[in-house]
């Protein structure tokens, strides 16, 4: 049966990092194919907890179609979910959603090109205002946002919404 599967690979493709809710299955896979438990090296580590805040959802909107039970289920996967779905079937505004009943910190990576989409979402579906969102588009900007966190800066963020092809994962 086919899945589609979330992954990042650091530069050097010789790190992978995997959604958690196809994990396992993809061991399986590999096992299947007649690979030893030996030639994977699987590092689990801890998800810290997510720092509270208040997102505030547009009485506007409501989820249509088959989308509540998508933000359900999302709400029932636990630390990590990937949704999937058609262009226009209504991924962003089901993560609004998500967003507002978690009440956590969230982040969003995606490719080059889409902050605009994502900043008038959150202002449209959250009704977010500029203090409460962080935009960083390339590694300089990431660096320099994570630097000035590390500074005490931009503490009160609700939201960030990052783009870039080098390492993300070290960001507080």
């Amino acid at each position: 049966e086919p899945h589609q599967t979330y992954a990042a690979h650091d530069v050097s493709r010789g790190r992978y990092h995997l959604c958690l809710n196809i994990f396992n299955e993809l061991l399986d896979f590999f096992y299947r194919l007649g690979y030893e438990e030996e030639a994977f090296h699987v590092t689990d580590h801890e998800v810290k907890p997510g720092v509270d805040v208040e997102f505030t959802m547009n009485p506007m909107y409501s989820p249509r179609g088959n989308q509540g039970e998508v933000v359900q289920s999302v709400l029932n996967a636990g630390d990590q979910c990937a949704i999937t779905s058609q262009p226009g079937s209504g991924k962003t505004i089901m993560l609004m959603f998500v967003m507002a009943a978690m009440g956590k910190r969230t982040a969003v990576r995606s490719m080059g090109g889409y902050a605009e989409r994502w900043v008038d979402a959150c202002k449209s579906y959250l009704m977010m205002k500029p203090e409460d969102y962080v935009v960083c588009c390339g590694a300089a900007k990431l660096y320099k946002f994570i630097r000035e966190y590390r500074e005490g800066k931009h503490q009160n963020f609700k939201f960030i919404y990052i783009s870039n092809g080098g390492p993300y994962r070290d960001w507080e």
